[in-house]
Order: C-alpha cells, then structure tokens, then sequence
C-alpha cells in the first residue's frame, strides 16, 4: 500500500505491464476512490457511479488503453459504458459530455431547475419509511436512555441495505430528515453498534417483536446449518452445504404457528440439536417472559430424535413434542386395540 493511502483504503486496480503508473485505492470509510500516478496522489473522487468525476475517471483510464476487463470489474459498468464515456472525453462537444454524464436521465423532461424546485417542496428519496414511522421510533425506545441507531438500521433494513457496506447508496440528506439525527460512514456506524450490541438490547427488541404477533402455543423449532468462513475459532461439524465436515454455524429459530420468527440463537457445533433445543426453549421462555405453567408445544423435524429426548419431554408437563420418522408409513388404527 501506498504510505499515504489511508488506512481504511484497500488495493482495486494494480499496476500490470499494461498498466504501469496508475493505482486505484478505494476508502471504505470515506467512500472515495483514491488514484494514485505512479507513487503521487493524483486525484480523489467519490466512488458513487452516478457522479460525473467519477465516469470521467473511468472515460479517462479507458481512454489511456488500460485493461479493460479490469476497468468493467472496478467501476461495475459493461466495456459500451465505458467507451462511451472515453469518447465524450475525446469530442471536445461540452453538450454531449454534459449528455452522456447525466447517464439516461439526459433526455428526460425533469430539468435540473425543476428537479431543484420539487426537492425544495415535497421531494424526498425515502419517504416510504414514514409508512413505518410509528415502528421505527418503538424500535429506538426498547431500552433506556432510548438508542436513535436503533431506528436508524431498521430503516435501512427496510431500504435494502443489507450491511454497513451497503448503506453508501442511500440519501443520507433525506435519511437525516425523516429521522433526524444519523451515523454515516462504515466506521463510526461499526463503533457505535458495538456499543448498543448488549444482550440486554437483543431480549428488548425480541420482546418488541413478539408484541404484535400471536404466538399462542403452538410453536416451530426451526434449525439451519451454515458452512462458516471467517476467522473466529468455530467447531467443525457437518454442513450439508459443502457436503463434507467444515467451520458450521447453527441459528435456531423459534417461530410463531403463523411462521412469524420471535426468538432465535446462533451456536456452534459444541452441542446438537438433542442437545440445544431444551436450553433454546428455556431460555426462549424466560426471554419473552412466559410463565412456567404455560404449555408449550414444539414441532421439530426428524433431528430431533433420541430416546433421552423423549423421556424428558414426557417428564416435563409444560412441553409438548410434534415430530416426524424419515420413511415411516402410517397405519391403520385397530379399533380393539383402541377400545381397550
């Protein structure tokens, strides 16, 4: 890396023999795209595919006869967008710059001056969220002192932002305006999420979330595999994903008869399911604040099987077991047998 490419940047385009000079950094944090000329800083720009900087970036590398391949994988865009832009460069026609740096809203009837005049009076990119406002502000009062975040990432949710990452993409001057107050950049967001991320505030906003739905008893024990690739010291187990024995991760969730999700964990391979769905049910229980009286009836497949699990379901008069055999072929009942 380079000495003052900033800490938070990472390598997208390398020198090769058919590019000698120039590097491209991007800043996560900043969301910028850093170019470097040989070993100076040339230029910054924000790495954001509608902004005119950065398509005359692209136009501009295209134009220097770097590889195109590797042009298409950086800036997300097909070899016809960029010659597009490399030749708008080229003509010397302010117009058509101008035409082909609007994209394909060039052509439309929403000129700049009214687009400015309807932003100033109703216009705003995610004004849906307000459909959820009721729910988003609930969501940030779940714990005491009330945490803004909170409603913050569940609007983003909403808006499709999967992860941190994602979140570059969305109008953060509209956000701030529909709900007041927001953490921007990936790294801020990160901290302050560690600092909101206690156990405490996970039962809250499960408690929350069960509060509008109708769990009544009957209950679905829903457990997934998942083959785990990140860096964290995981049990190996068998993930059907891969089919062979690898890092797995299991969440176990509990849903409502209705498929609504009110409860899940996640765990590695330390224990099975014999093993997980009693203490997964437990503390279920004492996180939605149910009563021990109250009966319980789980439906659980196949996995589920076992002896030892069986007895202590009998044994447990608040718990009622739903269950299916791999291949089992009913039969017909024996009146008789039933009589007596």
């Amino acid at each position: 890396m380079f000495t003052d490419a900033p800490a938070s940047s990472q390598l997208i385009l390398g020198i090769d023999k058919r590019n000698p000079l120039f590097a491209l950094y991007e800043d996560f944090d900043q969301e910028q795209l850093h170019v470097y000329y040989g070993f100076e800083l040339l230029e910054i720009v924000p790495n954001q595919a509608q902004a005119p900087a950065f398509k005359l970036l692209g136009g501009r590398l295209f134009n220097a006869g770097l590889k195109v391949q590797s042009l298409t994988e950086v800036f997300e865009v097909d070899r016809k967008t960029l010659q597009r832009w490399g030749r708008a460069l080229q003509s010397g026609d302010a117009q058509e710059l101008v035409r082909v740096l609007a994209g394909r809203s060039a052509g439309r009837k929403l000129t700049p001056t009214i687009e400015a005049f309807v932003r100033q009076r109703v216009w705003c990119e995610h004004a849906g969220v307000l459909l959820f406002a009721r729910a988003l502000n609930q969501v940030s009062a779940v714990v005491e002192p009330p945490q803004p975040l909170l409603r913050q990432w569940s609007a983003t949710l909403l808006l499709g932002a999967l992860n941190i990452e994602q979140t570059k993409f969305l109008n953060w001057q509209d956000l701030e305006l529909l709900l007041g107050t927001v953490v921007r950049f990936p790294a801020p967001q990160r901290d302050r999420l560690k600092s909101v991320a206690a156990e405490a505030t996970v039962e809250a906003l499960f408690r929350f979330n069960a509060q509008g739905l109708s769990p009544g008893s009957d209950l679905y024990f829903d457990p997934h595999t998942e083959h785990y690739t990140g860096q964290q010291n995981v049990l190996k187990g068998w993930c059907p994903a891969v089919r062979l024995a690898d890092k797995a991760l299991h969440s176990d969730f509990i849903h409502t008869h209705r498929g609504e999700p009110i409860y899940f964990e996640t765990t590695d391979n330390f224990e099975d399911l014999r093993q997980r769905f009693f203490a997964v049910l437990t503390r279920c229980r004492k996180v939605q604040n149910w009563p021990a009286e109250r009966v319980l009836t789980a439906v659980v497949d196949r996995g589920i099987f076992g002896a030892e699990v069986f007895e202590k379901v009998l044994a447990d008069p608040a718990l009622h077991l739903i269950t299916w055999q791999k291949g089992y072929v009913a039969q017909s009942w024996d009146p008789k047998a039933v009589q007596g």
